[in-house]
């Protein structure tokens, strides 16, 4: 068969990939001058965003992504299971304290690794084994992921994922309460005040 999708076999245009981001802090956002708190742009025109935001939080639910607490001083990026492969060339992003938060599955820990790869100051939340532990009460059945590599785990996220894999199971980050949450996400970025009521 011919190789390569059908665009690149004729050198058509292709949209390039989107990203969608929120401005969890309405002072950012006029700092910033930013138009909108929530909008989506082109992947090379995010990258070459000169903007100097102190925080990064990327998330892999929409639901979650949307109903976000008011954090100083952050950005909100909305992975959609491509955040690995897309987010790698945001050089900007390295600057900021980076944290990840995905589902509790080996895909969700599979992206967290490439991440890391990309990304090696980058933490999780919610992620490890004493969220895992706290939380797997509400952990429905998943599935195998074979695609997924774990390379870049911390001890305690490689502890979740194990007893992720027995299962398989899966914990969705939208089953963890939002206040919990709201309260992990504070604590990641070790700020007491930054969440907004």
């Amino acid at each position: 068969g011919q190789a390569g999708t059908f665009a690149e076999r004729f050198h058509l245009m292709v949209d390039p990939p989107q990203v969608r981001f929120r401005l969890l802090d309405v002072t950012l956002q006029q700092r910033t001058g930013w138009p909108v708190a929530d909008c989506t742009i082109s992947l090379p025109a995010f990258s070459e965003l000169k903007w100097s935001v102190k925080r990064t939080l990327i998330v892999e639910n929409r639901d979650v992504f949307l109903c976000l607490p008011e954090v100083l001083d952050t950005v909100a990026v909305f992975g959609s299971g491509k955040a690995a492969l897309l987010l790698s060339e945001c050089e900007w992003m390295r600057m900021t304290d980076l944290v990840y938060w995905g589902d509790c599955d080996e895909a969700g820990f599979g992206i967290l690794s490439s991440l890391r790869a990309s990304f090696p100051n980058l933490r999780s939340v919610l992620m490890d084994q004493d969220a895992w532990v706290r939380w797997r009460h509400l952990a429905t059945p998943g599935r195998r992921d074979p695609t997924s590599r774990h390379v870049h785990l911390t001890e305690s996220e490689r502890a979740a994922l194990r007893d992720v894999l027995s299962g398989p199971l899966m914990l969705e980050q939208e089953r963890i309460p939002p206040a919990f949450a709201a309260d992990a996400i504070a604590k990641a970025f070790a700020i007491s005040d930054a969440i907004g009521g």
